[in-house]
């Protein structure tokens, strides 16, 4: 009797746990369902409104029930409503409607989103004006904002606005501590109301310097585009902290602020630096058909005593070229963005019409005006040596005999350029103009002038991969005749940078035995279509003409010699490597060969 009352309990608690089990599934069965947002509403609006639904949002995980699908949907409604206000739609209506039969269930949610509200006025509150006066920013600095559909990113827009006139005019620590928006319905309007504390005017306080160890503290105080004392200003902050990153002396530059207004009004400012490598070794390789192999050769020291003085040395050696340049660049010398360099050069240049020897001190003045345009002045001495001159008739009187010249020289130089890369230029234009008084300051005394214009423009066809650059160079000599002139200082064009493909210095009038005896101008225009079909590869197309007369103006009864050719590219992070093949159109016989091959860095012009 008690087995088989035993037996009844156990069957009794099995069927229990079942109709347990089958009431939590039917409970846990969820509603599957669709929202469907229906009115008058653009794809930017449709998307801002299923971003902040909750019903898109929790689709994946559905209520078990209708009521909770209701509410669900019911608790989305404000939701929306706050979505429609950030367009200005403050006279929107969000109504909901169910198709609880369909499978899955639907929810419709209907939308009239009306016309969005204007921004009628902007009211500031200085809420600190009895203690620090009214800061001179109104609200007729942003009534270009009247009328704009007035969202709240707007509203941001105008914050942000608001504070950084603050801060342009001494008030770096102002904070906007409320901003309320109020609507009209009945004017269908929208006022907003800024409430601001500007925590007093500021002045430039005392400077610490952190984290230089070769460069001198007064360096950075030289460089200082502001005086303790003077109204705090962002654009001296920003204007000392570029030319300090420009100078090359430091790895990053970076200005810490306090974060909170210092009570005397003067603001500590810190200049915390990290310094770069000050010393640097470079070699470079070069190659032209008719000249043979060269290298380069530099040393710079970028701190020289501390004050960011630069000592260079280059040296550029060809068989028949040598070159040697030492120079001294004392930055800031008399104002800020004007350097004093001093310069000593060596050179020894074997051509076909003559070997020129110099020895020359040069002392210059370079000022940066602005970021695009600089010029410079200065007073060198030249020590020039001209022999194995070759022409029909004697120059200087002294056909195939050493002339020496001792030559005083006054350079001016202007530049303008907007292009965006020094070595490899994609877009804008480089105006370059030298002149160059000279004057024979022992022997027989005479006067001259050279004058070189140059005029570079780059179009981009294809941003970063289609270039098409443009040339002109126009040169004359002034003054004296061309037979007193030193023969190494006339015009000769040839080589890898003006008209390729012809030999090196050898483009000016012939003589009678075919050699060139230089010219007292030239015009020469080159163009070029560059193609950077890679990051690391491209290649050129070019074509270049030009010629060099006697006369100190082109005479253009003469013919232009023209040449083609095509390079290839391989660009590197100090510039692209270029190798040219240039091909004469007009090769002249005895001289010219039938093509030109050239090795260097950086783009031809």
């Amino acid at each position: 009797m008690m087995i088989k009352s035993k037996i009844n309990s156990i069957i009794l608690s099995k069927i229990s746990w079942l109709v347990v089990f089958c009431l939590i599934a039917l409970f846990l069965h969820s509603i599957e369902y669709e929202v469907e947002f229906k009115g008058n509403l653009s794809s930017e609006t449709l998307d801002l409104l299923k971003a902040a639904s909750q019903l898109e949002t929790l689709k994946k995980n559905p209520p078990t029930t209708l009521s909770g699908l209701k509410r669900r949907a019911e608790k989305d409604v404000g939701n929306l409503i706050t979505a429609l206000h950030s367009l200005a739609l403050y006279n929107a209506h969000v109504e909901l409607d169910y198709e609880v039969e369909s499978k899955p269930a639907k929810v419709l949610v209907l939308i009239e989103p009306g016309e969005p509200y204007p921004l009628k006025s902007i009211e500031i509150i200085y809420t600190d004006l009895a203690e620090h006066g009214h800061p001179g920013i109104t609200e007729d600095c942003f009534s270009e904002y009247i009328n704009w559909d007035a969202t709240p990113k707007l509203m941001k827009n105008i914050e942000i606005a608001l504070l950084e006139l603050l801060d342009e005019s001494g008030y770096p620590f102002a904070v906007c501590s409320k901003i309320d928006a109020t609507a009209d319905q009945t004017e269908k309007q929208v006022a907003f109301k800024l409430y601001v504390r500007t925590n007093g005017k500021m002045l430039f306080g005392p400077v610490e310097i952190v984290g230089n160890q070769s460069v001198k503290r007064k360096y950075f105080f030289k460089k200082l585009s502001w005086r303790q004392g003077a109204i705090y200003s962002p654009c001296q902050l920003e204007k000392t902290q570029k030319s300090l990153e420009q100078s090359g002396l430091f790895c990053y530059v970076d200005f810490i602020l306090p974060e909170t207004a210092p009570e005397d009004g003067e603001i500590p400012i810190k200049i915390q630096v990290k310094e770069a490598k000050m010393r640097s070794i470079g070699l470079g390789l070069a190659y032209a058909t008719q000249r043979g192999p060269g290298i380069t050769g530099e040393w710079e020291h970028r701190n020289y005593r501390g004050m960011g003085e630069i000592l260079n040395f280059r040296a550029t050696f060809f068989k028949e070229t040598h070159l040697a340049k030492l120079s001294y660049l004392i930055p800031d010398y008399f104002r800020p963005n004007e350097n004093l360099v001093y310069q000593l050069e060596a050179s020894k240049d074997e051509t076909k019409g003559y070997t020129a020897t110099y020895g020359s001190a040069l002392l210059r003045i370079d000022t940066l005006h602005s970021c695009c345009f600089k010029t410079s002045y200065g007073v060198q001495f030249k020590h020039l040596r001209d022999t194995n001159i070759h022409e029909a008739e004697n120059h200087q009187k002294q056909k195939h005999k050493n002339e020496e010249f001792n030559l005083g020289k006054f350079p001016l130089t202007l530049s303008y350029t907007t292009t965006d890369d020094l070595l490899d230029p994609k877009n804008g234009y480089a105006l370059h103009i030298e002149c160059i008084p000279s004057w024979e300051i022992t022997g027989s005394e005479f006067v001259y002038g050279i004058n070189i214009l140059s005029l570079s423009a780059y179009l981009p066809l294809r941003k970063n991969r289609l270039t098409f650059a443009m040339q002109g160079v126009f040169g004359s000599i002034i003054g004296a005749a061309k037979k007193t002139i030193p023969r190494s200082e006339l015009f000769d064009a040839g080589g890898d940078s003006l008209l390729r493909g012809y030999h090196y210095k050898t483009v000016s009038p012939l003589d009678n035995e075919n050699d060139p005896t230089g010219g007292r101008s030239m015009m020469i225009f080159s163009s070029e279509l560059r193609f950077k079909s890679t990051e690391t590869f491209g290649w050129v197309l070019f074509h270049d003409f030009g010629n060099v007369y006697s006369t100190s103006f082109p005479d253009f009864r003469y013919h232009l010699l023209n040449s083609v050719g095509f390079g290839i590219r391989y660009y590197t992070a100090v510039g692209p490597i270029r190798l040219d093949i240039a091909f004469p159109l007009e090769p002249r016989k005895g001289l010219d060969s039938a093509f030109q091959l050239y090795l260097n860095i950086g783009q031809s012009f």
